[in-house]
């Protein structure tokens, strides 16, 4: 039931994961800022990722890898954000 709850965590994170990643191009000036900018976003996420995973997977009956995904997408929600904001002000 728990891995359940944490499955519906996971999409709509994941989905912000996606929806950053589509933006970003749209609000970077040039191709190596925007490469900095994923690389940031996605070193981030896996760190995170990878540290949740480790500590709530050995403390919890959840599933590693829905750890690892929902937290490494959980890390693009404030992007995510940012950019729906950005997109909504006139002239984008």
């Amino acid at each position: 039931m728990e891995n359940l709850a944490l499955l519906a965590l996971c999409i709509p994170t994941l989905a912000a994961m996606g929806y950053a990643h589509h933006r970003l191009p749209y609000h970077t000036p040039d191709t190596r800022q925007l490469r900095i900018a994923r690389a940031v976003l996605l070193v981030t996420g896996a760190a995170f990722g990878w540290l949740m995973a480790r500590i709530y997977g050995a403390l919890t009956d959840l599933n590693p890898i829905l750890i690892f995904l929902t937290s490494m997408a959980i890390v693009h929600v404030p992007a995510a954000a940012i950019l729906f904001i950005k997109r909504q002000r006139p002239g984008e």
